[in-house]
Protein backbone atom coordinates (compact mmCIF):
# COMPACT_ATOMS: atom_id res chain seq x y z
CA UNK A 1 0.00 0.00 0.00
CA UNK A 2 1.23 2.88 -0.83
CA UNK A 3 2.08 5.71 2.41
CA UNK A 4 -0.67 8.23 1.10
CA UNK A 5 -2.93 5.51 1.09
CA UNK A 6 -2.42 4.32 4.40
CA UNK A 7 -1.94 8.08 6.40
CA UNK A 8 -5.94 8.43 5.00
CA UNK A 9 -7.27 5.32 6.55
CA UNK A 10 -4.95 6.48 9.78
CA UNK A 11 -6.23 10.10 9.99
CA UNK A 12 -10.00 8.73 8.99
CA UNK A 13 -9.80 5.91 12.16
CA UNK A 14 -8.16 9.08 14.19
CA UNK A 15 -11.70 10.92 13.09
CA UNK A 16 -14.38 8.23 14.22
CA UNK A 17 -11.92 7.83 17.47
CA UNK A 18 -12.52 11.33 18.25
CA UNK A 19 -15.81 11.45 17.71
CA UNK A 20 -16.54 9.24 20.15
CA UNK A 21 -13.99 10.92 21.88
CA UNK A 22 -16.38 14.02 22.40
CA UNK A 23 -19.58 11.90 22.88
CA UNK A 24 -17.87 10.51 25.96
CA UNK A 25 -17.51 13.78 26.90
CA UNK A 26 -20.86 15.85 26.26
CA UNK A 27 -22.87 12.60 27.11
CA UNK A 28 -20.85 10.71 29.72
CA UNK A 29 -18.80 13.58 31.34
CA UNK A 30 -15.15 12.02 30.48
CA UNK A 31 -12.51 14.91 30.02
CA UNK A 32 -11.52 14.16 26.23
CA UNK A 33 -8.11 13.96 25.13
CA UNK A 34 -7.61 17.14 23.74
CA UNK A 35 -8.19 18.59 27.13
CA UNK A 36 -5.87 15.66 28.92
CA UNK A 37 -2.99 16.49 26.01
CA UNK A 38 -3.43 19.80 26.68
CA UNK A 39 -3.15 19.63 30.61
CA UNK A 40 -0.65 17.62 29.92
CA UNK A 41 1.23 20.37 27.69
CA UNK A 42 0.92 23.11 30.15
CA UNK A 43 3.43 20.58 32.41
CA UNK A 44 6.01 20.72 29.96
CA UNK A 45 5.80 24.03 28.66
CA UNK A 46 7.98 26.18 30.85
CA UNK A 47 5.63 28.83 32.84
CA UNK A 48 7.24 32.21 31.31
CA UNK A 49 6.82 30.63 28.10
CA UNK A 50 3.04 29.37 28.40
CA UNK A 51 2.39 32.97 30.28
CA UNK A 52 3.43 34.97 27.54
CA UNK A 53 1.38 32.88 25.33
CA UNK A 54 -1.66 33.30 27.35
CA UNK A 55 -1.31 36.97 27.82
CA UNK A 56 -0.60 37.68 24.08
CA UNK A 57 -3.19 35.47 22.78
CA UNK A 58 -5.93 36.12 25.22
CA UNK A 59 -9.35 35.67 23.49
CA UNK A 60 -7.29 33.22 21.15
CA UNK A 61 -5.53 31.31 23.77
CA UNK A 62 -8.33 28.26 24.20
CA UNK A 63 -9.90 28.38 20.68
CA UNK A 64 -6.49 28.02 19.23
CA UNK A 65 -5.45 25.56 21.76
CA UNK A 66 -8.46 23.49 20.86
CA UNK A 67 -8.28 23.32 16.91
CA UNK A 68 -4.55 23.01 17.22
CA UNK A 69 -4.56 19.81 19.12
CA UNK A 70 -7.95 18.29 17.37
CA UNK A 71 -5.50 18.77 14.11
CA UNK A 72 -2.19 17.42 15.81
CA UNK A 73 -4.13 14.27 16.47
CA UNK A 74 -5.89 13.72 13.65
CA UNK A 75 -2.38 13.86 11.73
CA UNK A 76 -0.74 11.72 14.45
CA UNK A 77 -4.08 9.38 13.75
CA UNK A 78 -2.43 9.25 9.86
CA UNK A 79 0.96 8.69 10.89
CA UNK A 80 -0.21 5.69 13.19
CA UNK A 81 -2.48 4.05 10.02
CA UNK A 82 1.05 4.09 8.57
CA UNK A 83 2.78 2.61 11.36
CA UNK A 84 0.05 -0.35 11.54
CA UNK A 85 -0.08 -0.64 8.10
CA UNK A 86 3.76 -1.63 7.93
CA UNK A 87 3.59 -4.19 11.25
CA UNK A 88 0.79 -5.83 9.57
CA UNK A 89 2.58 -6.29 6.47
CA UNK A 90 5.82 -7.73 8.58
CA UNK A 91 3.28 -10.22 10.78
CA UNK A 92 1.52 -11.33 8.14
CA UNK A 93 2.63 -14.58 6.85
CA UNK A 94 2.89 -15.05 11.55
CA UNK A 95 0.31 -13.65 13.02
CA UNK A 96 -3.49 -13.28 12.47
CA UNK A 97 -3.98 -9.92 11.22
CA UNK A 98 -6.03 -8.30 13.85
CA UNK A 99 -2.61 -8.95 16.64
CA UNK A 100 -0.98 -5.92 15.30
CA UNK A 101 -4.28 -3.58 15.76
CA UNK A 102 -4.87 -4.96 19.27
CA UNK A 103 -1.57 -4.61 20.50
CA UNK A 104 -1.76 -0.76 19.21
CA UNK A 105 -5.09 -0.11 20.81
CA UNK A 106 -3.79 -1.65 24.44
CA UNK A 107 0.03 0.59 23.77
CA UNK A 108 -2.33 3.72 23.15
CA UNK A 109 -4.54 2.87 25.93
CA UNK A 110 -2.01 2.18 28.24
CA UNK A 111 0.19 5.29 27.36
CA UNK A 112 -2.89 7.56 27.02
CA UNK A 113 -3.23 6.37 31.04
CA UNK A 114 -0.05 6.89 32.01
CA UNK A 115 0.78 10.24 30.27
CA UNK A 116 -2.57 12.11 29.90
CA UNK A 117 -4.42 11.44 33.40
CA UNK A 118 -2.49 12.43 36.12
CA UNK A 119 -1.45 15.86 35.13
CA UNK A 120 -5.59 16.39 34.88
CA UNK A 121 -5.54 15.16 38.21
CA UNK A 122 -7.75 12.25 37.25
CA UNK A 123 -6.90 8.99 39.26
CA UNK A 124 -6.96 5.63 37.03
CA UNK A 125 -9.97 3.55 37.94
CA UNK A 126 -11.43 0.97 35.80
CA UNK A 127 -13.76 3.35 34.22
CA UNK A 128 -11.52 5.22 33.33
CA UNK A 129 -9.06 2.77 31.99
CA UNK A 130 -11.91 1.69 30.39
CA UNK A 131 -12.51 4.09 28.53
CA UNK A 132 -9.53 4.75 27.18
CA UNK A 133 -9.43 1.34 26.04
CA UNK A 134 -12.85 1.70 23.82
CA UNK A 135 -11.42 4.94 22.08
CA UNK A 136 -8.06 3.08 21.16
CA UNK A 137 -9.92 0.15 20.33
CA UNK A 138 -11.90 2.60 17.61
CA UNK A 139 -9.06 3.67 16.37
CA UNK A 140 -7.00 0.65 15.85
CA UNK A 141 -10.32 -1.59 14.86
CA UNK A 142 -11.42 1.57 12.00
CA UNK A 143 -7.29 1.37 10.80
CA UNK A 144 -7.45 -2.17 10.30
CA UNK A 145 -10.25 -2.62 8.48
CA UNK A 146 -9.60 0.22 6.10
CA UNK A 147 -6.12 -0.54 5.70
CA UNK A 148 -7.44 -4.86 4.98
CA UNK A 149 -9.88 -4.11 2.81
CA UNK A 150 -7.28 -2.04 0.90
CA UNK A 151 -5.32 -5.29 0.16
CA UNK A 152 -4.83 -6.63 -2.82
CA UNK A 153 -6.94 -9.94 -2.12
CA UNK A 154 -9.63 -7.47 -0.74
CA UNK A 155 -10.32 -5.95 -4.30
CA UNK A 156 -13.96 -7.43 -4.87
CA UNK A 157 -16.16 -5.00 -5.39
CA UNK A 158 -17.87 -5.79 -1.76
CA UNK A 159 -14.48 -5.00 0.10
CA UNK A 160 -13.78 -1.69 -1.75
CA UNK A 161 -17.39 -0.46 -1.26
CA UNK A 162 -16.63 -1.63 2.63
CA UNK A 163 -13.03 0.50 2.73
CA UNK A 164 -14.10 3.21 0.72
CA UNK A 165 -17.54 3.96 3.07
CA UNK A 166 -15.37 3.51 6.26
CA UNK A 167 -12.85 5.63 5.18
CA UNK A 168 -15.48 8.60 3.80
CA UNK A 169 -17.24 8.24 7.04
CA UNK A 170 -14.17 8.55 8.97
CA UNK A 171 -12.67 11.56 6.89
CA UNK A 172 -16.21 13.22 7.48
CA UNK A 173 -15.91 12.58 11.10
CA UNK A 174 -12.42 14.39 10.95
CA UNK A 175 -14.33 17.01 9.38
CA UNK A 176 -16.89 17.26 11.96
CA UNK A 177 -14.47 17.30 14.54
CA UNK A 178 -12.18 20.13 13.47
CA UNK A 179 -15.64 21.85 12.50
CA UNK A 180 -16.84 21.72 15.84
CA UNK A 181 -13.15 22.96 17.28
CA UNK A 182 -13.74 25.55 15.22
CA UNK A 183 -17.21 26.67 16.04
CA UNK A 184 -16.70 26.23 19.71
CA UNK A 185 -13.46 28.32 18.86
CA UNK A 186 -15.77 31.04 17.12
CA UNK A 187 -18.41 30.97 20.19
CA UNK A 188 -15.88 31.55 23.06
CA UNK A 189 -14.66 34.32 20.65
CA UNK A 190 -17.64 36.29 20.41
CA UNK A 191 -18.90 35.11 24.17
CA UNK A 192 -15.99 37.32 25.23
CA UNK A 193 -15.81 40.15 22.33
CA UNK A 194 -19.74 40.87 23.31
CA UNK A 195 -19.44 40.54 26.86
CA UNK A 196 -19.89 43.37 29.29
CA UNK A 197 -16.57 42.87 30.85
CA UNK A 198 -14.26 41.05 27.85
CA UNK A 199 -11.89 38.71 29.14
CA UNK A 200 -8.21 40.14 28.66
CA UNK A 201 -8.91 43.57 27.35
CA UNK A 202 -6.45 46.25 28.52
CA UNK A 203 -6.70 49.98 28.82
CA UNK A 204 -8.96 52.58 29.41
CA UNK A 205 -12.52 51.56 28.69
CA UNK A 206 -14.54 54.73 28.76
CA UNK A 207 -16.64 54.00 31.77
CA UNK A 208 -15.14 53.78 35.79
CA UNK A 209 -16.67 50.30 36.42
CA UNK A 210 -19.25 49.82 39.23
CA UNK A 211 -18.11 49.00 42.69
CA UNK A 212 -20.16 45.79 42.45
CA UNK A 213 -20.12 43.92 39.26
CA UNK A 214 -23.09 42.38 37.44
CA UNK A 215 -22.45 38.50 37.67
CA UNK A 216 -23.03 38.21 33.84
CA UNK A 217 -20.04 40.76 33.26
CA UNK A 218 -17.63 39.21 35.91
CA UNK A 219 -14.60 37.98 34.59
CA UNK A 220 -14.51 34.14 33.50
CA UNK A 221 -10.87 32.36 33.02
CA UNK A 222 -11.44 28.59 32.77
CA UNK A 223 -8.93 25.50 32.24
CA UNK A 224 -11.53 23.81 30.86
CA UNK A 225 -11.45 23.28 26.18
CA UNK A 226 -14.47 21.91 25.84
CA UNK A 227 -16.67 23.66 29.02
CA UNK A 228 -17.08 23.81 32.43
CA UNK A 229 -18.41 20.99 34.85
CA UNK A 230 -22.39 21.18 34.66
CA UNK A 231 -23.59 19.78 38.61
CA UNK A 232 -26.09 18.66 39.04
CA UNK A 233 -27.45 20.25 42.46
CA UNK A 234 -29.62 17.46 43.74
CA UNK A 235 -27.18 14.53 43.69
CA UNK A 236 -24.30 16.57 44.49
CA UNK A 237 -22.64 16.28 47.89
CA UNK A 238 -19.67 17.57 49.27
CA UNK A 239 -16.92 15.54 50.62
CA UNK A 240 -15.41 16.89 53.79
CA UNK A 241 -12.97 14.85 55.73
CA UNK A 242 -10.78 15.57 58.94
CA UNK A 243 -11.25 13.44 62.23
CA UNK A 244 -14.70 12.79 60.63
CA UNK A 245 -16.25 12.53 57.45
CA UNK A 246 -19.66 14.09 56.13
CA UNK A 247 -21.34 14.08 52.77
CA UNK A 248 -23.43 17.44 52.77
CA UNK A 249 -25.65 18.37 50.18
CA UNK A 250 -26.09 21.71 48.52
CA UNK A 251 -29.40 22.43 50.86
CA UNK A 252 -27.45 21.66 54.65
CA UNK A 253 -24.77 23.55 53.25
CA UNK A 254 -27.56 26.52 52.28
CA UNK A 255 -29.20 26.30 56.03
CA UNK A 256 -25.19 26.29 57.06
CA UNK A 257 -24.71 29.33 55.40
CA UNK A 258 -23.29 31.80 58.12
CA UNK A 259 -21.35 34.75 56.26
CA UNK A 260 -22.15 37.29 53.71
CA UNK A 261 -18.99 39.32 52.38
CA UNK A 262 -18.32 41.76 49.88
CA UNK A 263 -14.83 40.30 48.07
CA UNK A 264 -12.80 41.01 44.71
CA UNK A 265 -11.23 38.16 42.30
CA UNK A 266 -8.68 38.53 40.38
CA UNK A 267 -7.40 36.47 38.09
CA UNK A 268 -3.21 35.65 38.70
CA UNK A 269 -3.18 36.39 34.65
CA UNK A 270 -4.20 39.84 34.36
CA UNK A 271 -2.05 42.29 32.73
CA UNK A 272 -1.15 45.85 34.06
CA UNK A 273 -4.32 47.91 33.06
CA UNK A 274 -6.13 44.59 32.56
CA UNK A 275 -9.95 43.62 33.23
CA UNK A 276 -9.30 39.75 34.83
CA UNK A 277 -10.92 41.90 37.97
CA UNK A 278 -14.22 42.24 39.36
CA UNK A 279 -16.24 42.31 42.58
CA UNK A 280 -19.51 40.21 43.73
CA UNK A 281 -21.64 40.56 47.22
CA UNK A 282 -20.84 36.53 48.24
CA UNK A 283 -22.98 34.64 50.71
CA UNK A 284 -21.71 31.07 52.19
CA UNK A 285 -20.96 29.30 55.26
CA UNK A 286 -17.36 30.34 56.96
CA UNK A 287 -14.69 27.55 55.81
CA UNK A 288 -13.91 27.26 59.88
CA UNK A 289 -17.54 26.27 60.21
CA UNK A 290 -16.80 23.16 58.34
CA UNK A 291 -13.87 21.87 59.66
CA UNK A 292 -14.87 22.48 63.21
CA UNK A 293 -17.60 19.43 62.12
CA UNK A 294 -15.36 17.02 60.95
CA UNK A 295 -12.67 17.62 63.44
CA UNK A 296 -9.38 19.63 63.15
CA UNK A 297 -7.08 16.54 64.32
CA UNK A 298 -3.39 17.77 66.08
CA UNK A 299 -1.19 16.79 63.27
CA UNK A 300 -3.65 18.46 60.89
CA UNK A 301 -1.16 21.80 58.66
CA UNK A 302 -3.37 21.62 55.75
CA UNK A 303 -6.50 21.30 53.55
CA UNK A 304 -6.62 20.33 50.48
CA UNK A 305 -9.48 21.13 48.00
CA UNK A 306 -10.46 19.27 45.14
CA UNK A 307 -12.79 20.40 42.10
CA UNK A 308 -15.12 18.18 39.98
CA UNK A 309 -12.80 19.03 36.73
CA UNK A 310 -9.67 17.99 37.98
CA UNK A 311 -8.31 20.28 39.49
CA UNK A 312 -7.04 20.95 43.03
CA UNK A 313 -4.94 23.31 45.40
CA UNK A 314 -4.46 23.50 49.18
CA UNK A 315 -4.53 26.33 51.90
CA UNK A 316 -2.40 26.41 54.97
CA UNK A 317 -4.88 25.57 58.18
CA UNK A 318 -4.38 29.28 59.31
CA UNK A 319 -5.16 30.56 56.25
CA UNK A 320 -8.54 28.40 56.53
CA UNK A 321 -9.01 28.49 59.31
CA UNK A 322 -9.58 32.79 59.00
CA UNK A 323 -12.99 33.94 59.85
CA UNK A 324 -13.26 35.52 56.01
CA UNK A 325 -12.21 32.72 53.95
CA UNK A 326 -15.72 31.02 52.98
CA UNK A 327 -17.40 28.37 50.95
CA UNK A 328 -19.33 30.65 48.59
CA UNK A 329 -23.18 29.24 47.84
CA UNK A 330 -24.16 32.41 46.16
CA UNK A 331 -23.90 35.95 44.03
CA UNK A 332 -25.15 38.87 44.25
CA UNK A 333 -27.71 37.47 45.32
CA UNK A 334 -28.29 34.31 43.34
CA UNK A 335 -27.25 31.01 43.70
CA UNK A 336 -23.51 30.60 41.78
CA UNK A 337 -23.79 30.49 38.03
CA UNK A 338 -22.30 27.13 36.21
CA UNK A 339 -19.64 29.18 34.62
CA UNK A 340 -18.49 30.58 38.47
CA UNK A 341 -18.39 27.36 40.24
CA UNK A 342 -21.73 26.15 41.12
CA UNK A 343 -23.23 24.39 43.51
CA UNK A 344 -20.05 25.28 45.58
CA UNK A 345 -16.81 27.08 45.35
CA UNK A 346 -13.77 28.45 47.55
CA UNK A 347 -13.20 32.09 48.18
CA UNK A 348 -10.15 33.46 50.09
CA UNK A 349 -9.51 37.20 50.18
CA UNK A 350 -6.50 38.72 49.29
CA UNK A 351 -5.21 35.51 47.18
CA UNK A 352 -5.56 35.63 43.03
CA UNK A 353 -8.43 33.50 41.53
CA UNK A 354 -6.17 29.84 40.77
CA UNK A 355 -6.85 29.67 44.39
CA UNK A 356 -10.42 29.92 44.97
CA UNK A 357 -11.26 26.33 43.45
CA UNK A 358 -14.54 26.28 41.74
CA UNK A 359 -17.14 23.21 41.28
CA UNK A 360 -15.70 21.97 44.41
CA UNK A 361 -16.11 18.32 45.21
CA UNK A 362 -14.19 17.61 48.50
CA UNK A 363 -12.45 18.92 51.31
CA UNK A 364 -9.95 17.26 53.42
CA UNK A 365 -7.40 18.22 55.68
CA UNK A 366 -4.11 16.44 56.24
CA UNK A 367 -0.77 16.96 57.55
CA UNK A 368 0.73 17.25 54.37
CA UNK A 369 0.60 19.89 51.49
CA UNK A 370 0.55 18.88 47.91
CA UNK A 371 1.00 21.00 44.52
CA UNK A 372 -2.35 22.37 42.93
CA UNK A 373 -2.78 22.39 39.62
CA UNK A 374 -1.30 25.40 38.52
CA UNK A 375 1.43 24.95 40.89
CA UNK A 376 2.49 22.17 39.03
CA UNK A 377 3.02 24.12 36.19
CA UNK A 378 5.36 26.61 37.85
CA UNK A 379 2.70 29.14 39.10
CA UNK A 380 2.72 30.81 42.62
CA UNK A 381 2.04 28.20 45.31
CA UNK A 382 0.94 31.56 47.91
CA UNK A 383 -0.89 33.30 44.72
CA UNK A 384 -1.17 36.36 47.15
CA UNK A 385 -2.89 39.45 44.90
CA UNK A 386 -0.13 42.28 44.09
CA UNK A 387 -0.97 45.90 44.20
CA UNK A 388 -2.55 47.37 41.15
CA UNK A 389 -4.24 50.54 39.83
CA UNK A 390 -5.90 50.75 36.58
CA UNK A 391 -7.90 53.90 34.53
CA UNK A 392 -10.99 53.44 33.43
CA UNK A 393 -11.27 56.91 32.28
CA UNK A 394 -10.37 59.02 30.09
CA UNK A 395 -11.82 56.78 27.11
CA UNK A 396 -8.80 57.01 24.47
CA UNK A 397 -9.23 57.60 20.82
CA UNK A 398 -10.43 61.33 20.67
CA UNK A 399 -9.32 64.46 21.34
CA UNK A 400 -10.62 65.99 25.21
CA UNK A 401 -12.04 69.26 24.78
CA UNK A 402 -13.51 69.60 28.44
CA UNK A 403 -11.78 71.29 31.43
CA UNK A 404 -11.22 69.58 33.80
CA UNK A 405 -11.02 66.35 32.25
CA UNK A 406 -12.34 63.52 34.78
CA UNK A 407 -9.84 60.62 35.59
CA UNK A 408 -10.29 57.42 37.13
CA UNK A 409 -10.33 53.79 37.46
CA UNK A 410 -10.27 51.05 40.59
CA UNK A 411 -7.19 50.23 42.68
CA UNK A 412 -6.54 46.60 44.55
CA UNK A 413 -4.71 45.52 47.33
CA UNK A 414 -6.20 42.68 48.99
CA UNK A 415 -6.00 41.62 52.43
CA UNK A 416 -3.56 45.24 52.76
CA UNK A 417 -6.17 48.04 51.62
CA UNK A 418 -5.69 50.92 49.65
CA UNK A 419 -5.02 54.00 51.33
CA UNK A 420 -3.81 56.07 48.50
CA UNK A 421 -4.08 55.99 44.51
CA UNK A 422 -1.72 58.74 42.77
CA UNK A 423 -1.98 60.30 39.12
CA UNK A 424 1.70 61.03 37.65
CA UNK A 425 2.03 64.04 35.25
CA UNK A 426 5.73 64.87 34.02
CA UNK A 427 7.29 63.43 37.15
CA UNK A 428 4.41 65.26 39.04
CA UNK A 429 2.32 63.09 41.55
CA UNK A 430 -1.43 63.94 42.57
CA UNK A 431 -3.08 62.36 45.20
CA UNK A 432 -7.37 61.16 44.01
CA UNK A 433 -9.91 61.01 46.14
CA UNK A 434 -10.89 58.10 47.23
CA UNK A 435 -14.58 56.23 47.47
CA UNK A 436 -14.77 54.06 50.38
CA UNK A 437 -14.76 50.56 49.64
CA UNK A 438 -17.56 48.14 50.40
CA UNK A 439 -15.57 45.71 52.40
CA UNK A 440 -11.56 45.26 53.45
CA UNK A 441 -11.48 42.78 50.72
CA UNK A 442 -12.46 44.98 47.70
CA UNK A 443 -11.26 47.63 45.07
CA UNK A 444 -11.61 50.63 45.41
CA UNK A 445 -12.72 53.99 43.19
CA UNK A 446 -10.38 56.43 42.87
CA UNK A 447 -11.51 59.71 40.45
CA UNK A 448 -8.64 62.73 39.82
CA UNK A 449 -10.58 66.09 37.80
CA UNK A 450 -7.21 66.88 35.96
CA UNK A 451 -6.98 70.28 34.70
CA UNK A 452 -3.81 69.92 31.69
CA UNK A 453 -1.42 72.87 31.47
CA UNK A 454 -1.99 73.07 27.78
CA UNK A 455 -3.10 71.07 24.54
CA UNK A 456 -1.33 68.30 23.49
CA UNK A 457 -0.49 65.47 24.10
CA UNK A 458 0.16 64.23 27.88
CA UNK A 459 1.39 60.80 29.17
CA UNK A 460 -0.39 59.68 32.62
CA UNK A 461 0.29 57.41 35.14
CA UNK A 462 -1.48 55.82 38.05
CA UNK A 463 0.21 54.13 41.26
CA UNK A 464 -1.60 52.74 44.27
CA UNK A 465 -0.52 52.88 47.96
CA UNK A 466 -1.63 49.48 50.28
CA UNK A 467 -2.29 49.76 53.68
CA UNK A 468 1.19 49.34 54.92
CA UNK A 469 2.40 52.37 53.18
CA UNK A 470 3.95 50.54 50.74
CA UNK A 471 3.48 52.29 47.20
CA UNK A 472 2.61 50.14 43.95
CA UNK A 473 6.02 48.38 42.71
CA UNK A 474 6.55 50.52 39.44
CA UNK A 475 9.35 47.57 37.76
CA UNK A 476 7.59 45.77 35.26
CA UNK A 477 6.87 41.99 35.41
CA UNK A 478 5.19 39.47 33.17
CA UNK A 479 1.36 38.10 34.81
CA UNK A 480 2.63 34.29 35.21
CA UNK A 481 3.97 33.21 37.21
CA UNK A 482 3.52 35.35 40.04
CA UNK A 483 1.27 38.16 38.91
CA UNK A 484 1.85 41.44 37.17
CA UNK A 485 3.69 44.66 38.37
CA UNK A 486 4.14 47.58 36.84
CA UNK A 487 2.05 51.14 36.85
CA UNK A 488 -0.10 51.91 33.93
CA UNK A 489 0.62 54.34 31.38
CA UNK A 490 -1.91 56.21 28.84
CA UNK A 491 -1.62 58.65 26.50
CA UNK A 492 -4.44 61.45 26.48
CA UNK A 493 -4.96 64.17 23.22
CA UNK A 494 -6.16 67.39 24.96
CA UNK A 495 -7.56 69.69 22.62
Amino acid sequence: MRDRTTFKAGLAAAGLALVADFAGRFLLGFLSVPELLLNLLTTLIPASLFGAALVHLRYFARPLSLVSIAIALLLAGGVGGMTLARLMRMSQDRLPRWVPAALAAVVLATCGEAALLGPSGQPLTPLSAAWMLIQAGVYAAAAMWMLTASQPRGQAATGVSRRLFLEYLGLGAAVLVVGTAVLKGLRDLAAGYLASTPTGRVGPFGRIAPELTPSESFYVVSKNLLGDPELDGASWRLEVKGARTQYLSLGELTRLADLEQYQTLECISNEVGGDLISTALWRGIRLPTLLAAVGVRQTDRFVVFRAADGYSDSLPLDVAQDQSTMLGLAMNGSPLAARHGFPARLLIPGRYGMKNVKWLTSVQLTNTDIDGYWEQRGWSRAAVAKTMARFDVPGLGSIHRERPIRLGGVAYAGRRGIIRVEVGVRGTWTSAELRPPLSPFTWVIWTLDWDPPAPGRHTLHVRAVDGTGAIQSAEPSPPIPTGATGIQQIEVEVG
